[in-house]
């Protein structure tokens, strides 16, 4: 009946076994999964990937009411990363892919403004945008070294089955490649 999991790490490539270890659990645990990395002050950054599902928002607000954040100091960059897949791309006319691309970053925008809504109105007073386009995990990572962020938050989930799949590949290469402390959020 715990609200988290916490794995110790103290270097990413220390150990594939540990490694390991972390993605099977971030990826199975049923609660929410912190992987402790080097930390020598308190969060006053955090880098927050949001993938435009009901649940990941959800999942996300939960955690950061678990880690009793200065919700007047601590900045939180929301950050919706646009990627349509090489594959989709490749057999769908440029014209159709630009499109949809278009109306993916439309939809990011709108997801971003409900989130800074909601975490506005639970108190938190410093939260910065940042929508992208690329790969999801590139782009969190880019960003959390861009702020020099000491935490990225990411959910487990996605909204279907197709975005599950995906953001658990997500999940996993975030938590393989991430320097800092990187909390996998689920409800």
């Amino acid at each position: 009946k715990c609200e988290f999991v916490v794995i110790t790490q103290s270097k990413h490539h220390d150990s594939i076994f540990l490694s390991r270890v972390s993605h099977h659990v971030a990826r199975h645990s049923p609660v929410s999964t912190i992987i402790l990395r080097k930390q020598e002050q308190a969060p006053d950054t955090v880098v927050v990937g949001l993938d435009g599902s009901t649940n990941c928002l959800q999942n996300i607000l939960k955690v950061l009411a678990g880690l009793a954040l200065d919700k007047t100091k601590t900045a939180l960059h929301l950050t919706y990363v646009v990627n349509v897949s090489k594959l989709i791309a490749s057999v769908t006319p440029f014209a159709f892919v630009s499109a949809m691309q278009e109306n993916m970053m439309m939809e990011g925008e709108i997801y971003l403004a409900d989130a800074q809504k909601q975490l506005s109105e639970l108190g938190y007073k410093n939260i910065n945008l940042h929508l992208k386009a690329g790969r999801p995990d590139k782009e969190i990572i880019s960003l959390q070294e861009e702020e020099d962020a000491s935490i990225i938050v990411i959910s487990a989930q996605g909204g279907g089955a197709i975005k599950h799949f995906l953001m658990g590949h997500i999940c996993e290469r975030v938590i393989s490649q991430a320097e800092v402390t990187t909390i996998v959020a689920r409800a």
